[in-house]
């Protein structure tokens, strides 16, 4: 706090950074890893750009919001929580607008190199294979698109501005900079993504008819052979953006052990978990009973996700209880 203090008593600027689309990339999901995964991404991503001024470029920037000073991210300790706002304040010490452009540039950079090393590690761990040709000058291309990255700055003069007025200006700023809607002409002909409805399936599963596929997306990659079920299910496609996002568990596993065997309760078992809870207190022995009957017809019990609401374990998974 003394350090922000310091800084405001200089001429420099005011800083905001944010990363997006919000809203459209976490509702853009099938499963309920899908929506951890898309919140928890925005929020790394900012702090990947957080982490880079506050570490590397701390003489110079003074984050404002969020107050990070005892982030427990910054130590290394993650949580599982994605604690982080898309978006931050800074004030930074220079005076010179082709600095601030610089350093906007730098935080970009680090964000995409980022990504990249997102992309590599599920090449590695889930594709299992060196992508090449036309696969892989696709996926480079939707993965530059991704994410949204806008910035603005306004002057900050200590003796004739207070706080409040050059906040306000920052938003004003950072609004008209949205309604800009930049692009990149990128044109792509043939089957969508299932998640998202907008890129091109690169990476698919589909064991009896992969035509479904290849007919629109002949470069696309069959992975029924690789790839578990649970980051893509079958008859299921997905772009390099999607793939990203359902296979992030992976990579998060790899900086944190707090990632590792990372799962989550289907759709069906949160929509189930009501009738359950009821079934446990109401109707124990017959559930019991049911259970004791499926793993008899069965090799292997398909026990669900825990869920702390439910407060029972091992449980059916609940999409055997829907007819």
């Amino acid at each position: 706090m003394k350090r922000i203090e310091e800084r405001f008593k200089k001429p420099g600027f005011l800083f905001l950074f944010s990363i997006g689309p919000v809203q459209d990339f976490i509702r853009q999901a099938r499963k309920t890893q899908d929506f951890y995964a898309g919140s928890f991404l925005l929020s790394y991503l900012t702090w990947i750009a957080l982490k880079e001024i506050s570490s590397n470029l701390k003489d110079k920037v003074a984050v404002i919001y969020p107050d990070i000073s005892e982030h427990p991210w910054l130590e290394g300790s993650y949580t599982l929580y994605p604690t982080i706002p898309n978006r931050f304040v800074a004030l930074i010490s220079e005076e010179r607008k082709e600095e601030i452009s610089a350093l906007a540039e730098r935080l970009k950079k680090v964000i995409k190199e980022e990504i990249c090393e997102i992309k590599e590690s599920l090449k590695n761990k889930l594709i299992k294979q060196e992508l090449e040709g036309e696969l892989k000058e696709r996926l480079e291309a939707q993965l530059n698109e991704f994410p949204q990255i806008f910035w603005v700055a306004v002057k900050w003069e200590p003796s004739e501005v207070n706080y409040q007025d050059a906040y306000s200006s920052l938003e004003r700023a950072m609004g008209a900079r949205k309604n800009l809607r930049a692009f990149s002409q990128y044109c792509e002909a043939g089957r969508k993504c299932s998640v998202c409805g907008e890129k091109n399936v690169l990476f698919f599963r589909e064991e009896e008819n992969p035509k479904k596929f290849t007919q629109f997306n002949p470069c696309a990659l069959n992975v029924s052979k690789r790839v578990s079920l649970k980051y893509i299910a079958q008859g299921e496609g997905l772009c390099g953006v999607c793939l990203l996002k359902r296979g992030l568990g992976e990579y998060l596993a790899d900086i944190s052990p707090v990632f590792k065997n990372l799962n989550f309760p289907s759709t069906a078992e949160v929509a189930s978990a009501d009738f359950k809870k009821e079934a446990f207190l109401k109707a124990k022995e017959e559930l019991e009973s049911y259970q004791k009957a499926f793993k008899e017809v069965t090799e292997k019990f398909p026990e669900a996700g825990f869920l702390p609401s439910l407060e029972v374990s091992p449980s059916l998974e609940g999409y055997w209880f829907y007819e």
